[in-house]
């Protein structure tokens, strides 16, 4: 009869109590958005690194390299796990990192921003 029940505490603070159903949609909705974004994100490291590839030192391009490699990895992780429980903290703080990336980073900065996203996921 009742889908969901508000309960008020104070007049700032809310809790939602979600059935179960209702927690799956969340999941998989933060899950496409995730997704999404990891592999915008990856395609945008690769064309910075491309277009730096002559000003950069072989051992930062290894870098880059590997954190690319490391995202595919989560990538493929969170596309294979789909029935699994996940905490949904630690993809929220990922996706909040990757959208405050800056519009037109330089490669390094992607990296820096890259390699915490992914220590994240885990």
């Amino acid at each position: 009869m009742f889908r969901h029940q508000a309960l008020h505490f104070r007049k700032n603070s809310v809790n939602l109590i979600h059935p179960s159903g209702e927690a799956q949609n969340i999941e998989r909705t933060l899950r496409k958005e995730l997704l999404i974004a990891l592999e915008s994100a990856r395609i945008r490291l690769a064309i910075a690194t491309a277009l730096e590839k002559k000003y950069t030192l072989p051992v930062h391009w290894q870098h880059y390299l590997d954190t690319a490699d490391m995202m595919g990895r989560s990538i493929r992780r969170l596309r294979r796990e789909e029935d699994r429980p996940h905490p949904p903290e630690a993809w929220t703080s990922a996706l909040e990192k990757l959208r405050k990336m800056p519009a037109h980073p330089q490669a390094h900065q992607l990296y820096l921003v890259l390699r915490e996203v992914v220590a994240d996921l885990g």
